[in-house]
């Protein structure tokens, strides 16, 4: 369980994103790609996108890159996506390229891989220059191949869900939109609960938190791991 700490000022600061993040649809998509769960709603992308990948000759980068970084656990590396991703995929992609070195190899190396860092990936945790301009060619050429193509659809649901949210927000004011995110969520002022792989209380310390829409957001929220970045968690959105 994570139970999230607001303040007065938290609850000012708390919004709903407008629009889905590109950059955490691309990871919890690639997730969704090889999990097990979620075949009623997701099975014919998912055939779909395994063939769109292969024709575009991209299964061996997701394979040897993409998938090894976002691993379905309880932590991946926070650096897939920045708070600059709000503002579109070029923007950030920009900031993930722009990750400090000592924060590339800290997140890998808290990343649960079987036997360290896999030999692929130890150029980027080095802050290698043409390991992390591959990684951004990888996230583009990703996000073009199988998320463009149903980026219309999503964020029009994102759309909707914000619509929804506004409204409950002038009605009701903040308590009343953390209160809707229930079973996902339990609001019980000041403290938001959701279901997470380790029990740990979040004091948020005048930050709020933002919430972005998300498709491929699955079975529960997913919150930014590293207390120290800006609050962010991911919400299923339809």
């Amino acid at each position: 369980m994570l139970r999230v700490h607001f303040t007065g000022e938290d609850l000012v600061r708390t919004r709903v994103a407008e629009t889905p993040d590109p950059l955490w649809e691309s990871v919890l998509s690639l997730q969704m790609l090889r999990a097990r769960y979620g075949s009623s709603v997701f099975g014919e992308w998912r055939v779909r996108a395994r063939e769109d990948l292969r024709r575009a000759g991209l299964s061996g980068v997701v394979r040897e890159l993409l998938f090894p970084l976002t691993p379905d656990a309880s932590y991946w590396p926070d650096f897939l996506t920045p708070s600059e991703g709000l503002l579109g995929l070029e923007a950030g992609i920009d900031g993930v390229l722009a990750t400090p070195r000592r924060r590339l190899r800290g997140e890998l190396e808290r990343t649960p891989f079987p036997g360290g860092v896999p030999l692929p990936l130890r150029a980027l945790a080095d802050g290698d220059r043409a390991a992390l301009d591959e990684l951004g060619r990888a996230l583009r050429a990703y996000h073009r191949t199988v998320l463009a193509p149903y980026w219309p659809g999503i964020r029009e649901r994102a759309e909707v869900d914000h619509a929804v949210r506004s409204v409950e927000r002038r009605t009701g004011g903040i308590g009343r939109v953390l209160g809707g995110f229930w079973p996902m969520m339990r609001w019980r002022a000041p403290v938001l609960e959701m279901r997470h792989p380790l029990d740990r209380d979040l004091f948020l310390n005048g930050r709020g938190l933002v919430l972005v829409p998300s498709r491929f957001c699955w079975r529960g929220p997913v919150p930014i791991a590293d207390p120290a970045l800006p609050r962010r968690s991911s919400t299923r959105c339809g």
